[in-house]
């Protein structure tokens, strides 16, 4: 029998069985919380139990609970309830476009693309101070359009240098320093922080 996402959080002992497990590997490695990064077909019903009833497990013991969200979509199994029992949301404003849409060639996370999420997520009536904005450390080469792949901010940066500076090199779209910087700037102003994706796909160098 092959057991699905859907099978554990639309069914009471086993959803209290899996948060069980979730909080026993938070205690045994002493993190700070949880985040919850269950994507479009797995936001199943239950899920917002889950997120409720893993919320109440884990403050017993003091931890966190954020999830990661979809840049301008709102789940149908996500309620208000859920929403507010999340300590933070870290909006995912990127992946607008990518190897699912090979001919969609261009930026896949643009500064308009975060004001955009932002606007969503405060429109929905969450507090500012439970938004991050999610930035990405990884582009996508759409060059070849039968064969659309990413690569890091680390990749393009040990190529040259001057590249950390820019947004694109030919068809290759990421975000730069500069596009950080902005928007780092509007996070500070409009929301709570930034959520990145992620840190490994950094350069570790001076750029």
């Amino acid at each position: 029998m092959v057991i699905t996402w859907k099978f554990f959080l639309a069914n009471l002992n086993e959803r209290k069985t899996l948060i069980d497990k979730i909080v026993s590997f938070v205690l045994e490695h002493n993190l700070d919380g949880v985040d919850v990064d269950l994507e479009w077909s797995r936001v199943t019903s239950g899920y917002s139990d889950f997120i409720i009833e893993l919320k109440d497990a884990l403050k017993i013991h003091s931890k966190g609970i954020s999830a990661a969200l979809p840049s301008e979509t709102k789940y149908d199994h996500l309620n208000l309830n859920a929403l507010n029992a999340l300590d933070f949301i870290n909006i995912m404003a990127y992946d607008f476009t990518g190897p699912w849409n090979p001919t969609a060639s261009g930026q896949h996370s643009s500064y308009n693309n975060a004001v955009e999420s932002i606007n969503f997520w405060k429109n929905t009536g969450i507090s500012q101070s439970k938004l991050t904005l999610g930035v990405p450390f990884y582009g996508y080469d759409f060059s070849n359009s039968s064969n659309v792949t990413s690569f890091t901010f680390g990749q393009m940066v040990s190529t040259n240098n001057s590249y950390s500076e820019i947004d694109n090199v030919g068809m290759k779209f990421y975000n730069g320093r500069p596009t950080i910087k902005s928007k780092v700037k509007l996070a500070s102003e409009q929301v709570s922080g930034i959520m990145i994706w992620e840190l490994g796909q950094d350069s570790f160098s001076e750029y």
